[in-house]
């Protein structure tokens, strides 16, 4: 009975809509409600952000924080209020207790060759922890926010004395005219290497403060000498007055440079382009 009901009224409705303003016999679908799918979400905040908030908390409300700083939501304001700065991890407690992790972070630290050492052979390196497994030291060792990453590779000078004149050098000639650059020559060597290198695992600080993070990144014993390997091949060339001066490729029959060979080489292919310039009026420097 209920679907003759239902199929009689759709029917007098169609029957009597000849009579009736077409517009009201339309009846329009109403869209349902629903919730977005594609929701922009904030990123999460880290540690550092949570310990900001925890501090402006003590003289301000969730809201008045959003306000001022309005890439924390007011959720997450609420989320840092009412948990912990570092998330409480659920499950079994790790093997190595929180005291030897402060212990083995300062021997890390006593070091810098320590950096270096791979956490399966700290046990070999330090018998203090040889009943320690691998895993049982990435995990101490995460805990107090250092991790494994690949050494950065940075070229800079061993002999102090080298750095000290490139700093006086870069003093002295930041305030040069665009014709004093002009009139300078520079020099320099290019090496060209072949073949494949490996990469060199390092032990950083990995979580707290970006600042402190960039720092332990780029400490000595972290970073790694961009030492020469054959094969490779040398280049040796000038730029003066905004263009290539003359260039040179050391040739594997001279051996390696010294001074001699290269005031041989070098030098003299330099002065013959020298006494060239000054026959045209130009006086490199």
């Amino acid at each position: 009975m209920r679907i003759y009901s239902f199929i009689t009224m759709d029917l007098r409705l169609i029957v009597n809509a000849v009579d009736r303003d077409p517009l009201e016999t339309c009846r329009p679908i109403m869209p349902q409600p629903s919730t977005p799918k594609n929701r922009k979400q904030s990123p999460r905040t880290t540690r550092s952000d949570r310990i900001r908030i925890k501090a402006h908390l003590k003289w301000a409300t969730p809201r008045t924080i959003n306000a001022r700083y309005p890439e924390y939501t007011v959720d997450q304001i609420k989320y840092a209020r009412d948990h912990p700065v570092t998330p409480t991890k659920h499950g079994r407690n790790p093997k190595i207790p929180h005291a030897v992790a402060i212990q083995l972070k300062e021997w890390l630290l006593s070091d810098p060759a320590n950096r270096r050492v791979p956490y399966r052979d700290i046990p070999r390196f330090a018998p203090q922890f040889a009943m320690y497994g691998e895993v049982a030291i990435s995990t101490a060792l995460t805990s107090q926010g250092y991790g494994r990453r690949v050494a950065k590779r940075k070229g800079f000078s061993d002999d102090p004395g080298v750095a000290d004149l490139r700093v006086q050098f870069a003093e002295i000639a930041k305030h040069w005219s665009l014709d004093r650059l002009m009139q300078q020559v520079f020099s320099d060597e290019v090496w060209a290497f072949g073949g494949a290198f490996t990469q060199s695992y390092v032990t950083v600080l990995v979580d707290g403060d970006k600042a402190d993070i960039e720092h332990d990144r780029y400490l000595e014993e972290c970073v790694q000498h961009k030492y020469s390997k054959r094969p490779s091949w040398m280049f040796h060339s000038t730029i003066y007055h905004g263009r290539k001066g003359p260039a040179l490729f050391w040739e594997k029959d001279w051996g390696k440079m010294n001074s001699d060979k290269y005031d041989e080489r070098v030098l003299s292919t330099i002065e013959e382009w020298f006494n060239f310039e000054r026959s045209q009026g130009r006086e490199p420097i």
